[in-house]
């Protein structure tokens, strides 16, 4: 298990805002060479409108954490998204966004989709996670939780790729990304 903290990551600027990247797998792998499997970011849209970046071959999954973002798909379809709402959607597509915001984002450079979901957890009560041949990834939105021996803040993540049990030591409300990597297909 290994935590990341937001106050370590990277934060860097693109044409409409910035971003803090989060993990990107394999380690080694660069999104600026686009030889990842699996890159997980958080991003500000400080623009009002703009398009986004096309990435050939790479899933993409757009959770908004605040504010709003309406995606055009051109030739797809149209996500009116608000506060934790989600899209998922081909980085082939040419893509409007307006609104300005801040997003949760998971890139898959494969055929596959990474399963992200908002997670609600009372006081005291446990996430036991089943990992077998897949790699997970926790971003604490709000409240502390407790894995393993760690405790996590909001605005802190961890990655795990073994069952772990995860408790809220007070109320929490988390994004937890589940991917199976193709080395463990």
């Amino acid at each position: 298990m290994k935590v990341i903290r937001l106050s370590d990551v990277i934060v860097k600027s693109w044409s409409g805002g910035t971003t803090a990247e989060l993990l990107i797998y394999p380690e080694g792998s660069s999104f600026a060479a686009g030889n990842f499997e699996l890159r997980i970011s958080l991003a500000t849209v400080a623009q009002e409108t703009s398009v986004f970046t096309p990435l050939p071959g790479t899933n993409r999954t757009l959770l908004v954490l605040k504010g709003t973002q309406l995606l055009k798909h051109r030739g797809h379809h149209t996500a009116d998204l608000k506060p934790l709402e989600q899209d998922t959607f081909s980085g082939d597509w040419t893509t409007q966004c307006s609104g300005t915001a801040t997003n949760f984002n998971v890139m898959t450079h494969s055929d596959k989709v990474a399963k992200v979901e908002v997670v609600d957890l009372g006081h005291g009560n446990s996430l036991q996670s089943h990992t077998s041949a897949t790699v997970q990834f926790l971003y604490l939105l709000e409240g502390t939780l407790i894995a393993g021996q760690q405790t996590i803040i909001s605005e802190e993540g961890i990655v795990f790729n073994k069952e772990t049990e995860i408790r809220a030591k007070e109320n929490a409300r988390m994004v937890l990304v589940s991917y199976r990597f193709k080395s463990n297909s």
